[in-house]
């Protein structure tokens, strides 16, 4: 399973963007799940990531994008944590 959080705070538009995109993207891939985590009201994550900016995308625990992420660049990143683990 791979994991995509969205980072976001209140009132962001480019993290409005970024949902949409990802969730877009990955409409059909049953092997991955999406959830959006507010930093404001989840400070922890902005912490543990060293968040400066949002959106912050997070795959799997590690921090991968920050800013609404390049379409191709986040399929060839879910293509490759699937070699990985495959």
């Amino acid at each position: 399973m791979i994991v995509i959080e969205i980072l976001s705070s209140a009132e962001c538009e480019n993290c409005s963007i970024a949902k949409r995109v990802i969730e877009e993207m990955v409409k059909g891939m049953e092997d991955v799940e999406v959830r959006e985590i507010n930093i404001i009201k989840n400070p922890e994550y902005a912490a543990k990531y060293q968040v400066m900016v949002t959106p912050a995308i997070v795959i799997n625990d590690k921090l991968e994008f920050s800013g609404v992420p390049d379409e191709k660049k986040l399929l060839e990143r879910l293509e490759e944590i699937r070699r990985e683990d495959g």
